[in-house]
């Protein structure tokens, strides 16, 4: 990807996808120098194609994920995923994206934007399964675990929902569905790591 953007400096998506890489490598292994590569890619993703979705996507999606690290990283993601939005305002993943950046501080926020891009797509897997998230996080399990059940009903091979659902039994004081639903997580997948630690507590 590097040689790529050597040959051909001016290609917004080649940038997109390189600052995308730059982040992958930066979340594995935080380092200033990794985070400022990730962060100058998607910015110049977005000087080479500033009317391009993607290129927003990646510049707001870099500062989401670094904003442990880096001040100010917060509201350059919400920017970024707004401008994205006004480019392409009936695409219900850039507002789920965009609750991810406001969970777990404003969930009043969250929530407004989950409900617009349920608006757009009602059956968005991954609108659903935040909102079920934050409906946990705010102690209304029944709620919850009544969504996540049907996610994991339509989606039987998903890991990760099937493992939040054992979580959310677990914290509703349903021990034995807890047991019984991250059993079923270790048939599909023997070694995550999760859902061992949260079977021996």
């Amino acid at each position: 990807f590097e040689k790529a953007v050597k040959l051909n400096p001016y290609q917004s998506q080649y940038w997109a996808i390189l600052a995308r890489v730059y982040l992958q490598d930066a979340v594995r292994d935080i380092s200033q120098e990794k985070v400022s590569r990730a962060i100058d890619a998607a910015k110049t993703a977005v000087l080479r194609g500033p009317g391009e979705v993607a290129a927003w996507e990646t510049q707001a999606m870099v500062y989401r994920d670094i904003r442990q690290v880096a001040g100010g990283a917060q509201e350059w993601a919400i920017k970024s995923f707004e401008k994205a939005i006004e480019l392409e305002p009936t695409n219900p993943v850039l507002r789920t994206e965009l609750a991810k950046v406001y969970i777990p501080d404003n969930l009043a926020k969250a929530k407004e934007e989950l409900a617009k891009a349920k608006d757009l797509k009602p059956d968005y897997s991954d609108a659903l399964y935040q909102e079920a998230l934050i409906q946990g996080a705010e102690g209304d399990f029944d709620g919850a675990i009544k969504a996540m059940e049907n996610l994991v009903l339509n989606n039987p091979f998903n890991v990760e929902l099937r493992f939040q659902l054992g979580r959310l039994y677990f914290n509703a004081d349903r021990t034995n569905d807890s047991i019984a639903i991250l059993e079923t997580v270790l048939q599909l997948s023997p070694n995550h790591s999760n859902a061992l630690y949260s079977l021996a507590a």
